[in-house]
C-alpha cells in the first residue's frame, strides 16, 4: 500500500513524504480466520475487499469498479442485502455486519461483512463476535486510511479464501442433514453442568410425555428409573464430569409411570477454554427391541416340545451358584421306540416323560431337556449325599410308572448320572457318569474321579484319531485266515480279517478298534476298505473268501452300491462268501431278507456268523436261506470241558445237516478240540491250530 503526505514549510509547499505499507500480512490476517468469511463494502454494496465464482473463474472483486464490472454483496446475500447496507449492525444466523467509517474516522461510509464458517454455539456467536470486530478494527486503524483498503488483493489469495468458503458451505448443508437426522429418529436433550434440563426436543416429549415447559429448568432424575442401580449413575456422573462421553442403556420413566428403554450416549460440550459448558444427552428407544430381546431369550432358554428349560438354561442357571448338583437321566431303548413307531410316539414319549418327572419333583429342583429323552435335573439346596439319595429314590418311581400313549403302553426303565463337581464341568462329568451307569449296567450312578472313567473316554477319543490317520494314510491292511476242509484237509476258503498298522509298524488287532470305529462313523469307511483289498487280492484267486457286514453295512444304501461297484469291477460273486453277523441279532429282517436275496442272485454265498450266541434264531436261520453256519468261538473252544455246551453244538450240527447248512467251526486252537469238532461232524474248521492270520494266501494240506 502506497500514499504520499505533502509537507509544508512557512505555509509553502515544499515536498511529499511517501509511505509504503506492505499489506500482505495484514490482508492475510484478515481473510485467514478461521471463523468468518471477511468482507467489506462501500455504501452501494460494492465490494472493495472480496471475491466470488463467476462461471468457472474466479475475479478479484478489488478491482471490479476500475473493470467496469459491476459485484456487490446482492449476489452474495439477496435477502439481507438492504438490512446489512442501512442498519449500524446487522446479526443472523449466517451474516454479521457492522458500519465501521465512524469508528475509524473516515468520511467514506463502509460496511464490514462477516460470514460464518462453520456452525457455532450461541456462546461464541455472543461472545467472540465483538472479539472479532475489535480485532479486525484495531488491524484496520493499524494499516491507515480505510480508503487505501482498495489496493491490490492478490487474485491466489481470493481464490484459496473462494475454494475454502465452498468446501465449507458443502460441509456445512451436510452437517445440517445430519442434525436434521438425528433430531428425527433420536430423543435429545440438553442440560447444564448441574443437570438441569435446558433443552428437550420434540421427540423427548412425545416419548417420555412432558411438554418442554414440564422439563426445562428440572433435573433429569425425574426420569430415573428408582429400580436401577446407583452405581450406574455415580459411573456416568464420574465419566461426563472427566470430559467423556458416557454410553449404556437405560430404563426411563414417562410422566403417567411407565417406562421406556433407551439406548443413551450423554457428551459433555466444552468451550474454546477446554470448559464443560453444558451436557447433550441423545437417546435412542429401544423398548420394543429389548421386549423382542426378552421374548428370544425364553425361546432361547426353553424346550419347545417338553416346555422345560433347555441345555442353554441349565447353563445360565448353574453359573447363579457356586455348588451345583446335577442328575442326567434318559430312557433306556428310546431309539427303539423312535424306530419301531415313528417321532410322533417318541415325542408324545417325552412329554409324558417329563411331564412325570415333573409331579415327582419338589420346588428344591429344576428340570431341563437336553436332547432326545436326555433330562436334567439341577439343585442347589442340598448336599450330594442328600441329592443322590433323592435321584435313587426318583429313579425306582419312575421304573415302577407306565407312559400310555394311543398305540402303545410303556414301561419306563431310566438310568441316572449325577455329579456335584465345579461349575465348569459339572455337566459334562454327570453325562459321563450316566453312559459309564449304562456300560456298567448300573441304573443310578454318581461321578467319581476313581472311577477313571475319563481314561476309557480318552482311550476312545485316541484310537478314534489312530483310525482316522490310518485311513488316510493307507493303513488299513488285509490278513487271511484259512478255513480247512474237515474231509481233505485242504484250504477250502479264508477269511479276510482286518488289521491296523500304527505308525511304529506294529500290526493291531480289531478287537482294539473296531467297536470304536463304530462309535465314531468311520466303520463304514474300514469295510470299503476290506472290500477293495480283499478283493483285488482274490481276483486272480481261484479259492472262495469271506468278509464280514454287520447290520450297520447292509442298512447302508452308500455300501450296497460300493459293493455291487466292486463285484462287478473284480469278478468275485461266485467264490465270495458275505459273513453276516449273527451276534447282533437282526432286526431289520425284511431288508436282510431283501440284501441276501440280491447277493444270492448274483451267486454270492451267505454265511451266518457267531452262531450259538444270545441272538440264535432257529426260525430265521431257516427264512434267510444261508449257505453256512459258523458255530460261535466261544461254545468251540470250551467244548471238551462242558457236556453241556458240546450237546448244544451237537444240535446245531443236527438241525444244519437237516436244512442242508454247511457248517464252521471256529477257535479251534488244539488237536484235541479238530478231533472232536471232526468227531461232531463239522464241515470245515478255523483257528490257530489250522493257520493264523497272514497277508498270503498258501493252499496247502494242514
Amino acid at each position: 500500500m502506497r500514499f504520499a503526505v505533502p509537507t509544508y514549510s512557512e505555509n509553502k509547499f515544499s515536498g511529499i513524504i511517501i509511505i509504503n505499507i506492505f499489506m500482505k500480512s495484514i490482508l492475510k490476517d484478515i481473510t485467514d480466520s478461521s471463523l468468518f468469511i471477511v468482507s467489506l463494502v462501500d455504501k452501494d454494496g460494492e465490494f472493495l475487499v472480496g471475491y466470488n465464482e463467476v462461471g468457472e473463474k474466479i475475479l478479484d472483486y478489488s478491482w471490479s469498479r476500475y473493470l467496469l464490472q459491476k459485484a456487490d454483496i446482492r449476489q452474495y446475500a439477496p435477502r439481507y442485502f438492504d438490512t446489512m447496507l442501512h442498519s449500524s449492525e446487522f446479526t443472523s444466523d449466517v451474516y454479521n455486519s457492522k458500519k465501521i467509517n465512524s469508528i475509524i474516522g473516515t468520511s467514506q461510509e463502509l460496511t464490514l461483512i462477516l460470514k460464518v464458517k462453520e456452525l457455532k454455539i450461541q456462546e461464541i456467536k455472543d461472545n467472540m463476535m465483538t472479539k472479532m470486530f475489535d480485532t479486525l478494527l484495531l488491524v484496520l486503524l493499524i494499516s491507515g486510511p480505510v480508503g487505501l483498503l482498495i489496493a491490490l488483493i492478490p487474485s491466489l489469495l481470493a481464490t484459496k479464501v473462494y475454494n475454502a468458503s465452498r468446501e465449507l458451505k458443502e460441509r456445512t448443508v451436510i452437517f445440517d442433514e445430519y442434525l436434521e437426522a438425528m433430531n428425527v429418529n433420536n430423543i435429545i436433550s440438553k442440560s447444564d453442568t448441574e443437570g438441569r434440563i435446558t433443552f428437550v426436543n420434540e421427540n423427548f416429549c412425545r416419548v417420555s410425555g412432558y411438554t418442554e415447559a414440564e422439563v426445562i429448568g428440572k433435573p433429569h432424575s425425574i426420569l430415573r428409573n428408582p429400580d436401577e442401580k446407583k452405581e450406574t449413575f455415580k459411573i456416568l456422573w464420574l465419566t461426563i464430569k472427566a470430559g467423556k462421553t458416557w454410553k449404556g442403556f437405560l430404563r426411563n420413566i414417562k410422566k403417567d409411570g411407565g417406562f421406556y428403554d433407551v439406548d443413551i450416549a450423554i457428551m459433555p460440550i466444552l468451550n474454546l477454554e477446554n470448559e464443560i459448558v453444558e451436557f447433550v444427552a441423545i437417546r435412542h428407544e429401544i423398548t420394543e427391541l429389548v421386549s423382542q430381546r426378552k421374548e428370544i431369550l425364553t425361546i432361547a432358554t426353553k424346550d419347545p416340545l417338553s416346555d422345560v428349560g433347555n441345555r442353554y438354561k441349565l447353563s445360565l442357571d448353574i453359573q447363579n451358584n457356586i455348588l451345583n448338583n446335577i442328575a442326567i437321566i434318559d430312557i433306556d431303548n428310546f431309539s427303539g421306540i423312535n424306530d419301531f413307531y415313528g417321532h410322533t410316539v417318541g415325542d408324545e414319549v417325552i412329554i409324558k416323560f417329563s411331564k412325570l418327572l415333573l409331579e415327582n419333583l419338589t420346588n428344591e429342583f429344576e428340570l431341563y431337556r437336553l436332547h432326545s429323552d436326555k433330562f436334567a435335573i439341577h439343585n442347589y439346596t442340598l448336599d450330594s449325599k442328600r441329592f443322590s439319595n433323592f435321584i435313587t429314590q426318583l429313579n425306582t418311581r419312575m421304573i415302577e410308572s407306565v407312559i400310555d400313549t394311543e398305540v402303545e403302553s410303556f414301561d419306563i426303565v431310566c438310568t441316572a448320572g449325577i455329579s456335584s463337581c465345579d461349575n465348569d464341568i459339572i455337566i459334562s462329568t454327570a453325562e459321563i457318569a450316566n453312559k459309564y451307569a449304562k456300560k456298567i449296567n448300573k441304573k443310578v450312578l454318581e461321578y467319581s474321579k476313581e472311577l477313571n472313567i475319563e481314561e476309557g473316554f480318552a482311550k476312545n477319543i485316541t484310537w478314534t484319531k489312530k483310525v482316522k490317520q490310518a485311513l488316510h494314510d493307507d493303513r488299513i491292511i488285509m490278513h487271511y485266515q484259512p478255513i480247512v476242509d474237515n474231509k481233505t484237509k485242504k484250504i477250502s476258503k479264508y477269511e479276510a480279517l482286518v488289521r491296523l498298522v500304527d505308525e511304529n509298524g506294529v500290526i493291531i488287532s480289531p478287537f482294539h478298534f473296531l467297536e470304536i470305529a463304530k462309535s465314531s462313523g468311520q466303520y463304514i469307511d474300514i469295510t470299503k476298505v476290506v472290500i477293495a483289498k480283499s478283493f483285488a487280492h482274490f481276483e486272480n484267486d481261484d479259492a472262495e473268501f469271506s468278509i464280514n457286514l454287520t447290520m450297520e453295512d447292509i442298512l447302508d444304501n452308500e455300501l450296497n452300491t460300493y459293493l455291487d461297484e466292486m463285484i462287478d469291477k473284480y469278478k468275485v460273486a461266485n467264490r465270495l462268501v458275505l459273513e453276516i453277523v449273527e451276534s447282533e441279532g437282526i432286526e431289520e429282517f425284511d431288508t436282510v431278507q431283501k440284501f441276501i436275496y440280491k447277493m444270492k442272485n448274483r451267486g454270492c454265498k451267505i454265511a451266518i456268523d457267531d452262531f450259538g450266541t444270545g441272538y440264535s434264531n432257529f426260525e430265521y436261520l431257516i427264512k434267510l436261506d444261508a449257505d453256512f453256519i459258523k458255530v460261535d468261538g466261544s461254545m468251540i473252544k470250551n467244548i471238551n470241558h462242558d457236556e453241556n455246551m458240546k450237546e448244544i453244538v451237537k444240535t446245531i450240527i443236527d438241525f444244519a445237516k437237516k436244512m442242508n447248512f454247511k457248517t464252521i467251526a471256529e477257535f479251534v486252537s488244539s488237536k484235541e478240540i479238530l478231533d472232536t469238532v471232526e468227531e461232531l461232524g463239522i464241515d470245515y474248521s478255523q483257528g490257530y491250530y489250522l493257520g493264523i492270520p497272514s497277508a498270503t494266501t498258501e493252499k496247502e494240506e494242514v
